[in-house]
C-alpha cells in the first residue's frame, strides 16, 4: 500500500482562493528576493518579514481556535500577536524611514509608535469574556 504524506493531513483543507493566494504570495517573495539579491540587507529584512509574517499568521489561527474559556492561553497568544505586529510595524517603518526626508520619518514613527502602543491596550488589557464598551448607541 502506498504511503501517504502526513503534511497533507496535518494541514486544514485549503480552498483555491486560499491556495491561489499562497502561490501569489510564494511568488511575490521569489520575485522580491531575486530582485534584491545585490543587496544582502534587503534580502534579509524581506526574508525576516515573511517569516515573523507567517509565524503571524500561525499565533492567529491558533487563537482563533483557543476555547474562550481557556482565558490564560488567550491571552498569552494575544500579547504574542502583539509583539510579532509589532515587530512588522517597526521594520517596515524603519525601511520607509531610510528613504523620505526627516519630517515624513517622524509622521512615520510616531503613527507607528501610537499603533502600536494602542494595539497593545485594545489586545493585550482587553479581557476576552467581558465586551467592548459601545460609545455610541
Amino acid at each position: 500500500m502506498a504511503h501517504k504524506c502526513e503534511l497533507f493531513q496535518v494541514l486544514p483543507r485549503l480552498s483555491y482562493r486560499e491556495r491561489g493566494a499562497i502561490i501569489i504570495f510564494i511568488l511575490i517573495l521569489g520575485v522580491s528576493a531575486f530582485i534584491a539579491l545585490e543587496n544582502p540587507w534587503t534580502v534579509a529584512f524581506i526574508v525576516s518579514a515573511t517569516v515573523n509574517l507567517v509565524i503571524l499568521l500561525y499565533f492567529l489561527g491558533a487563537y482563533e481556535r483557543a476555547p474562550a474559556a481557556d482565558l490564560p492561553r488567550r491571552r498569552r497568544l494575544k500579547l504574542v500577536i502583539c509583539i510579532l505586529s509589532s515587530t512588522l510595524i517597526f521594520s517596515f517603518s524603519y525601511q520607509v524611514s531610510k528613504i523620505v526626508p526627516f519630517p515624513f520619518a517622524v509622521i512615520i514613527w510616531s503613527t507607528s509608535g501610537i499603533v502600536t502602543v494602542t494595539g497593545y491596550f485594545l489586545l493585550v488589557h482587553h479581557d476576552d469574556g467581558v465586551p467592548m464598551p459601545r460609545r455610541y448607541e
